[in-house]
């Protein structure tokens, strides 16, 4: 059945959970003892002046460090730039020193790094229009995932999915049409060093439809834990956002659908309660059979509880004086 896209879909895309995802889970750790981890962290930010994205970018840096070589290297390595773009282009006071920035990180990295494990290059050349580089780049990559989940689920979506997408499809052509002719300005020349087929590739436009989650079907995590987690004993069942964040994600978000038919719902449970009531005889005890009752009922069915239990209860005081 189709479902609703929103922003569960798109923090799922190859950018984000594959690429951006691991820098932003890296940890000191992850680097060599002999990693000169301060002494990084400290020229960083000679130029970011910004104490916690100085650590964060450091930390990025030692995912190399478990990173084996290859193509997935050679992809991360690209994101890597983007990623660390995206930190400090509102930090530095100018291009020289976001360049210098991206030069101690790349440099660094390829000392340190060890044998065998992935090795950066940097191919900055301008921090021009950087912000919207960044989106029709990520879009280029992400471009067959969009078209898959729009084709999968009949492009119906929430507001933050049209939203990215209006936005990614408008900046992506903006670009694009900046770059598609040899004369174009200095950051189309370096966004080729990425995407190579970039300007001789155009890409089709993507759009959903916005649709109201409300009446149609919800799926967020916490709507199927709570749904899932209040039993009578008192336990939880823990939501899938609860579980181990190093286990990789493959599926789509949890679906929860909405009931829909209230009236047939309501007539079965009327007929359900009177069965319960009928073939409850022989009593063993009381009161553990009104509770056992009670937990059925308020289990399956709160909203008739009251007037149930007190049903029962009337019915249980006649078997016990008979």
């Amino acid at each position: 059945m189709a479902e609703i896209l929103n922003k569960e879909y798109l923090e799922q895309l190859e950018s984000k959970y594959f690429y951006y995802q691991k820098f932003n889970k890296s940890k000191y750790s992850y680097c060599s003892d002999d990693f000169p981890y301060a002494t990084i962290k400290n020229k960083i930010n000679q130029y970011v002046k910004n104490e916690t994205i100085s650590k964060e970018l450091v930390d990025g840096m030692c995912h190399f460090n478990i990173q084996p070589e290859g193509l997935f290297c050679n992809k991360l390595c690209d994101y890597f730039y983007y990623w660390i773009g995206d930190k400090i282009y509102n930090l530095v006071n100018s291009e020289e020193d976001f360049a210098k920035t991206i030069d101690t990180i790349y440099t660094k990295l390829n000392t340190h790094v060890e044998q065998a494990k992935c090795k950066c290059y940097s191919k900055h050349e301008t921090n021009e229009n950087f912000e919207n580089v960044k989106i029709a780049y990520e879009y280029y990559n992400d471009y067959d995932t969009l078209e898959e989940h729009l084709k999968t689920n009949k492009k119906l979506c929430d507001a933050d999915y049209n939203k990215y997408l209006i936005n990614a499809d408008k900046t992506y052509n903006s670009v694009f049409n900046e770059c598609v002719n040899d004369d174009g300005p200095q950051y189309c020349i370096q966004l080729k060093k990425f995407i190579p087929e970039f300007p001789y590739n155009r890409l089709s436009s993507l759009q959903c439809n916005l649709t109201n989650v409300n009446s149609e079907q919800q799926y967020t995590h916490t709507v199927s834990a709570t749904a899932s987690s209040q039993l009578d004993d008192g336990h939880t069942v823990p939501s899938p956002r609860d579980m181990p964040g190093d286990i990789e994600r493959t599926s789509a978000p949890t679906v929860t659908y909405m009931p829909e038919d209230t009236e047939s719902t309501s007539e079965t449970t009327d007929k359900y309660m009177s069965k319960i009531i009928t073939n409850v005889s022989f009593p063993i005890g009381a009161a553990s059979t009104i509770l056992l009752l009670y937990k059925v009922i308020t289990y399956n069915y709160k909203k008739y509880k009251y007037c149930t239990l007190l049903l029962i209860l009337l019915l249980m005081k006649k078997k016990i004086i008979i």
